[in-house]
């Protein structure tokens, strides 16, 4: 393997370590922000009349919810991070073996 294929791998394997934590950094803020802006979505949502635009509202809201904290469990989760480190040693291994030969 050349140092070319090399230096593309670690790169890759850079790109994905900073993929994962844009991916966290941007869940934390929109939990923060979800926590910051309940009190106000309490008065004007929950406590006023049922309109169409309090179901679009929520449907954003909630179904956005949902996916970051299920996407956050899959990344945080044990069997997750387990699959990402075995991609790691795959990886590595390929590279020992074109290195070696």
């Amino acid at each position: 393997m050349s140092q070319v294929d090399l230096a593309s791998i670690l790169s890759l394997l850079s790109v994905l370590d900073t993929t994962l934590l844009i991916e966290l950094t941007a869940t934390t803020l929109y939990l923060y922000d979800y926590i910051l802006t309940f009190s106000q979505e309490v008065g004007c949502v929950w406590n006023r009349k049922f309109t169409g635009a309090s179901l679009l509202f929520i449907i954003n809201r909630y179904v956005v919810l949902a996916n970051r904290l299920v996407r956050l469990i899959q990344l945080v989760s044990w069997s997750g991070w387990k699959e990402g480190q075995a991609d790691y040693r795959l990886i590595l291994a390929g590279l020992c073996r074109g290195l070696e030969s």
